[in-house]
């Protein structure tokens, strides 16, 4: 039996949620990893307004999927997480990886220093830091086990055709994993005219 006030939705209401919140989360985290790893790369060029904005919206988005995978139990009554897609929640809990010290990281990180004004938030720009091909690398592990273990009647299939995507190629001659989009938020004055994408 759930707590009260915890989430229960029918396995339809589950299905249409992957559709529509779960796929959103994963392809923002995707698309905004992308835009990251191109502006490393010059690829693109874009102000420090917008390469904050992009930074904050992956980070955002790792941490509400961070959470869907590994709650934590503070205040989330009613949120979705990925053992609701389970016929017995247990299940997911004894069957996912347990969470890696990247993942634990930047769910902390982005609490105390995108999510909340806290005196954890890093001055120093090399700890500035976000390992962008690192987090996308370690949820699509944790997210093709998800997938491949929960009740598929309880989750749409665009899931599994996104899941497969959720990291970057490595740039030809790289030896470290986190070098295409290892991307520092920047708290210098930003640039008044935006540039259009």
């Amino acid at each position: 039996m759930k707590p009260a006030g915890e989430a229960t939705l029918s396995a339809a209401e589950l299905r249409q949620y992957s559709e529509e919140h779960l796929h959103y989360e994963l392809s923002m985290l995707l698309e905004t990893g992308r835009l990251l790893s191109a502006i490393q790369q010059g690829s693109i060029q874009v102000s420090q307004v917008e390469k904050s904005a992009y930074i904050e919206s992956f980070c955002i988005h790792a941490r509400n999927l961070i959470a869907f995978l590994y709650p934590t139990g503070r205040g989330d009554k009613d949120h979705v997480k990925a053992e609701h897609y389970f016929a017995n929640p247990m299940n997911w809990k004894t069957t996912r990886p347990k969470i890696s010290n990247k993942l634990s990281d930047a769910r902390d990180r982005v609490s105390k220093e995108i999510g909340h004004l806290t005196t954890s938030r890093e001055s120093i720009p090399a700890k500035k830091r976000w390992p962008v091909t690192t987090i996308l690398r370690e949820l699509k592990t944790v997210f093709e086990k998800f997938v491949e273990c929960c009740d598929s009647s309880k989750l749409d299939s665009s899931l599994s055709q996104l899941v497969p995507h959720l990291n970057l190629a490595m740039p030809s001659g790289s030896t470290d994993p986190s070098t295409p989009s290892s991307i520092s938020l920047h708290t210098s004055h930003p640039t008044r005219s935006l540039t259009k994408l």
